[in-house]
């Protein structure tokens, strides 16, 4: 009768704890997150009791077949009526708009296409959060898509821009500005928790953009930071003296608006708009 082949591994050894990543941690897991913590006997009994619950919450809100959809349900879910709350009134799946006056407010969850998430190398339903600050007295350079007589305006057309930063661990350690949702989504609720608890910082940054000394301010002494407010041109540039210029006559200070809309007409880079000075202000009116 052929030998059973010998056990690779002494008797009692306990095998090598996985490494895992945070989106596979359940929060009442945390005081075992080494083998070291428990005895041979709990750690077992851990695992058995972690991938029942890891499969019954799964199963309980429909994880199995993860995609851009479930991100939709839980943004509609946990963000819009958050949004809804400080005036937001215009949604799709993915972008909100709140109109105040004389600037728009834009939000929006950018998603990925799938050759873009393998080269990223996250998964097609994760997301960034992007934000947008649309000035409504600053005339567009091109037309703006209207709909039910509002202007809606993407993100990218807005004057001021931002992209908010993750605070919670994600899968890999690149990609700051991505929350990058796991293949069965068992982390999807912590990245949007996350968005949420950024919420007040969003506020205040859409705040300070509604004040038009504050704007100019920006505009004549400050530089882009990718991290917290770009979309403006270096300083100097074109459109830098374009958005100067018509902040300026929007906060009455004709003799600096006309100074910079005449460096706008110098750079020769809005023909198409206006061909001098004053026919640049008649725009505005």
């Amino acid at each position: 009768m052929p030998r059973r082949p010998a056990k690779s591994s002494r008797r009692g050894q306990i095998p090598a704890w996985p490494e895992r990543q945070l989106s596979d941690i359940l929060p009442w897991e945390r005081s075992f997150r080494t083998r070291r913590d428990c005895g041979r006997s709990e750690f077992f009994l851990w695992r058995r009791i972690s991938r029942a619950s890891i499969a019954s919450n799964d199963r309980n809100n429909g994880l199995q077949c993860m995609d851009s959809k479930a991100v939709n349900k839980e943004i509609r879910a946990r963000i819009w009526p958050l949004l809804k709350d400080i005036g937001f009134s215009r949604f799709t799946p993915r972008t909100a708009w709140r109109y105040r006056g004389d600037k728009i407010d834009v939000l929006n969850f950018q998603s990925f296409n799938s050759y873009n998430a393998s080269v990223l190398g996250i998964t097609s339903f994760s997301f960034c959060v992007n934000l947008g600050s649309y000035l409504n007295y600053v005339p567009s350079k091109w037309p703006v898509k209207v709909k039910d007589g509002q202007p809606i305006p993407n993100e990218a057309e807005c004057h001021f821009r931002r992209r908010l930063m993750r605070s919670v661990t994600s899968l890999g350690k690149e990609h700051a500005d991505i929350w990058n949702v796991d293949e069965q989504g068992r982390n999807l609720l912590w990245c949007i928790q996350d968005v949420a608890e950024q919420l007040p910082d969003v506020e205040a940054w859409f705040d300070r953009l509604a004040d038009k000394s504050e704007v100019l301010a920006i505009l004549l002494n400050q530089d882009e930071d990718m991290n917290v407010l770009w979309g403006f041109g270096r300083n100097p540039s074109p459109s830098r003296s374009y958005l100067a210029g018509y902040v300026a006559l929007a906060a009455g200070r004709l003799d600096l608006a006309r100074m910079k809309l005449e460096e706008a007409v110098q750079s020769n880079c809005f023909k198409e708009q206006f061909g001098d000075v004053d026919s640049a202000i008649r725009r505005a009116i």
